[in-house]
């Protein structure tokens, strides 16, 4: 090799040290830079023109590594589907605990507790006029009671759709950004430049976007990604395919084709403008979706069957025949005050002839016979307050049985104690699945950062490394200088 292609290799090696340094800062500038990946200079050896004769050209070139594990991306991204999931269950759940209080021993179970003493009040004093206007207006309390919550948990599930038609929003707009991603980075290193700070960008895209939605990527040599929500995907290269919403009234959820649940107007969601359902399964939108559909629903059906339950007893009690023969009325009817109980959800209300007149609150097993003689039956004695008295008990009796108590009867006090207890085990299991996926995800990334993290103990080291290759390169370029000198100025010169 000639002295100027020796030149020629000492400045090459000069260009590394130096871009191998100008690296060295980046990462240590990014240090503490969320979702920055870690970046190196890998050199090459350029070969030599003339394979016997030199001792080659230097470095040909030098490449920046991005160190990234596809695998250990993917599972931290399974992970945090997971954590979304349970975050998202476990804070739900804790609203709609505080929505329904404790039921057992709560405001709500006070009113039924009233409810059943008005009744038992009565049956002490079956002719106080004044003992037959508190069981009306316990009556209205228990119901306004059971409907506030029943309003509150439909309140719960429109704030939760709320929330699904704005993460939806933001799951539309990672994709487009992730699509435009692609474009770039495809663009950009086809022309042999890296695209690294993009590649990282996208990165943090498709993290959130793994927590928000569950979402798998499939990476491609080219440079770009496509990304699947499901088997549907919602970015596939360059073009990204959007979850749709619309709103709409759901249909009618409960089992039992003689009620209807209380139906809402929410979102749907659907594929890139076909009625194929977009499928989360994990993520903070599938916990939404969740909650919503299945977890809240259920607690609304809970506190019906608790309200329509009690109603019927009272009412079959309260309507039965009189010894004489003589029929009475319901004393609950649909919310409207009159006909039998409503088939919807919360359908309930007071006979409107009884809110008019409470004296129509029938406390006797029997009523006197017509004053008008001859009278067919002796009238009964002023202190007849059987039925009253079998109304109250119902507070004791073995009225309720299914969901959640299971196949048991139990009474009213001990199914409200029910409810209660299998939301607060819910809560419980979400916050220890909140929690583990929590330990799961901070694992994952732990070792994604053993990897990609920057540390400024090996930068330093390799601060130092490149810093002493650049002093080396610069003095072997003095070194050729000088001998350059030699031949041009000092050659020659002896003899003259």
């Amino acid at each position: 090799m000639s002295t100027f292609g020796s030149i020629y290799s000492v400045r090459s090696g000069l260009d590394a040290a130096r871009r191998a340094l100008e690296t060295v800062g980046q990462n240590v500038a990014n240090a503490n830079t969320h979702g920055y990946t870690r970046q190196e200079i890998s050199h090459v050896a350029a070969e030599p023109s003339n394979v016997i004769k030199s001792a080659g050209r230097g470095i040909a070139d030098t490449l920046v590594l991005r160190y990234r594990d596809e695998f250990l991306d993917r599972q931290f991204r399974t992970r945090s589907a997971f954590q979304g999931f349970h975050d998202t269950m476990y804070a739900q759940l804790s609203h709609v605990e505080e929505v329904i209080g404790d039921l057992s021993e709560g405001g709500f179970r006070t009113t039924l507790d009233q409810f059943f003493n008005s009744w038992d009040n009565l049956a002490s004093r079956p002719t106080d006029s004044a003992a037959r206007s508190q069981v009306v207006t316990s009556a209205q309390d228990f119901i306004n009671a059971a409907k506030a919550i029943f309003n509150d948990l439909a309140n719960v599930r429109t704030e939760a759709d709320e929330a699904i038609r704005n993460k939806v929003d933001e799951i539309n707009s990672a994709a487009g950004q992730i699509a435009g991603l692609n474009q770039e980075i495809m663009s950009r290193e086809i022309g042999g430049q890296t695209a690294n700070e993009l590649r990282d960008q996208r990165d943090r895209l498709l993290d959130s976007l793994a927590q928000l939605a569950g979402t798998s990527v499939v990476s491609h040599n080219d440079g770009s990604v496509t990304v699947h929500l499901g088997s549907m995907p919602i970015v596939d290269k360059r073009v990204a395919y959007p979850v749709d919403k619309s709103l709409a009234m759901e249909p009618d959820r409960d089992a039992d084709p003689a009620l209807v649940s209380y139906q809402q107007q929410l979102t749907s969601l659907t594929w890139n403008g076909t009625s194929n359902p977009a499928p989360f399964q994990t993520g903070e939108v599938a916990g939404l979706l969740k909650l919503r559909d299945q977890v809240v629903p259920e607690y609304m059906k809970y506190l019906d069957t608790l309200v329509r339950t009690v109603a019927t007893e009272v009412n079959n009690l309260h309507n039965a025949p009189d010894l004489g023969g003589n029929a009475q009325i319901d004393f609950f009817t649909a919310a409207g005050g009159a006909g039998p109980l409503g088939n919807g959800h919360m359908d309930i209300g007071i006979n409107a002839a009884i809110l008019a007149d409470p004296s129509k609150v029938v406390a006797a097993q029997d009523v006197p016979a017509p004053a008008v003689p001859p009278a067919t039956t002796p009238p009964p004695a002023a202190s007849d307050g059987r039925r009253a008295l079998a109304i109250a008990r119902l507070r004791t009796s073995p009225i309720l049985t299914g969901a959640p108590v299971g196949t048991q009867q139990v009474d009213p006090g001990q199914y409200l104690r029910a409810i209660s207890s299998n939301l607060g085990v819910q809560v419980q299991q979400a916050l220890g699945l909140s929690e583990s996926a929590s330990l799961q995800v901070a694992q994952a990334e732990k070792h994604r950062q053993s990897v990609s993290g920057v540390s400024l103990d090996d930068e330093m080291a390799k601060m130092i490394q490149f810093q002493q290759t650049y002093n080396a390169a610069a003095r072997m370029m003095t070194t050729l200088d000088e001998m350059l000198d030699v031949v041009v100025n000092r050659i020659g010169l002896v003899g003259r």
